[in-house]
């Protein structure tokens, strides 16, 4: 598994210009309507014959979402391009990535960067180019047969991206390799029960904790039953103990700098795995409380405000009596309202008061200026809110 410690992309927007000047922002934008296309084994641009021409304009950066007033309402069977000047401000390799459904085309500096064609759904690819400080010529084409459409470019400035690699080698060895990122590399053994574990499948986690890289690994051990033992005569059998005895664990703690951690959570990251299923759950401890013990099932409903049902009611009493709503009614909204948003005690607070309150209110109802239809309803919605059940709060 590796973590890339990746650059964040830069769109096109504000970078791209008419002119080798830079006096005019945007980039002109061609569509016609798509003629039919070559058969070929890899489609390119050449292949797609353009016919009659939809229309023409300026597009701050190339995308399909909002639809352009140059695709003259189609959305499908049309090819489109983007031409100008795209303003690059360091020296060296640029990454350009270009999602499309379907085919696309880059050329940057009159070099073809990346070609997306065919016809497919959305698909990212990527091409490299080196460039200097200045402007450059930059041309996109785009084709949409039918389908869903897409398109999206981005680009990269120049810098590799840092790697954390973390790899168990031959089922016998833990490799932690983040040079890149100013970790030091770390390789230890594993316990005899990684060497052939039963399913043939180790579990990686790894956090990222405030002075180390924390890894764990786990695995079956060799001969562990599915099924738990008989239970022993006038005994039980713990889940926690069987489970003990049928999986091993391995934890090493990789002591990282505040730099590194700083970056590796600073930074957008991209999980890879090479050889193995993965399943990614991301996790961010925000100091908050938690739980006594994670392993019991949160409460059900458990951020539900209690007071949700008389809200709804009173705000459709509100809306029934319209200018004609008593005070009451408009003040016992707008508690219940503010309490929402507030602790649990505000809550119950503001529950209590409206319940409190409800012959009085529904008095007031039964004498205000609205319809006798008005009324009904209006009575019958603060009713239902007394009639169901009230969620609990922990």
């Amino acid at each position: 598994m590796g973590l890339v410690d990746a650059p964040p992309p830069t769109e096109l927007d504000g970078r791209v210009f008419l002119d080798a000047e830079a006096r005019k922002p945007g980039l002109k934008l061609t569509a016609w309507r798509l003629q039919g296309f070559a058969v070929t084994s890899r489609l390119a641009a050449e292949d797609f014959l353009a016919g009659r021409k939809l229309g023409e304009g300026v597009a701050s950066a190339p995308r399909v979402d909002p639809l352009p007033d140059a695709f003259d309402g189609r959305q499908s069977m049309l090819v489109a391009q983007w031409e100008g000047f795209v303003r690059v401000e360091e020296e060296g390799e640029h990454t350009f990535c270009l999602t499309s459904d379907d085919g696309s085309w880059l050329w940057v500096a009159g070099q073809s960067v990346i070609n997306n064609g065919g016809m497919h759904q959305a698909r990212a690819a990527e091409g490299k180019i080196a460039l200097k400080p200045g402007l450059h010529p930059l041309r996109l084409r785009y084709v949409q047969g039918g389908g869903e459409m897409a398109l999206e470019v981005t680009m990269r400035p120049p810098g590799q991206p840092g790697w954390l690699q973390i790899l168990v080698d031959s089922q016998s060895r833990l490799l932690v390799d983040g040079g890149d990122l100013g970790i030091q590399p770390v390789s230890l053994d594993l316990p005899a029960a990684f060497r052939s574990p039963a399913d043939g499948r180790i579990g990686l986690n790894a956090r990222i904790d405030r002075m180390a890289l924390v890894v764990t690994l786990r695995a079956r051990r060799p001969h562990a039953r599915s099924a738990p033992a008989a239970t022993p005569k006038g005994g039980s059998s713990s889940p926690d103990r069987l489970a003990e005895k049928s999986q091993a664990e391995f934890t090493a703690e990789i002591p990282i700098s505040d730099a590194a951690r700083r970056r590796l959570l600073e930074r957008p990251l991209t999980v890879l795995s090479r050889g193995g299923w993965h399943g990614i759950t991301p996790y961010f401890d925000d100091a908050r409380r938690q739980e006594a013990d994670l392993n019991v099932p949160a409460p059900a409903n458990r951020w539900r405000n209690p007071g949700d049902r008389a809200l709804l009611a009173l705000c459709r009493a509100a809306h029934i009596l319209g200018s004609h709503a008593p005070r009451r009614l408009v003040a016992l909204r707008t508690e219940l309202l503010d309490a929402a948003t507030a602790s649990p005690d505000r809550q119950r607070q503001a529950l209590d008061n409206f319940r409190s309150t409800t012959t009085s209110l529904r008095l007031e109802i039964r004498t205000c200026n609205a319809t006798a239809d008005q009324i009904d309803q209006a009575v019958k919605a603060v009713n239902a809110a007394l009639a169901g059940p009230t969620p609990a709060l922990p």
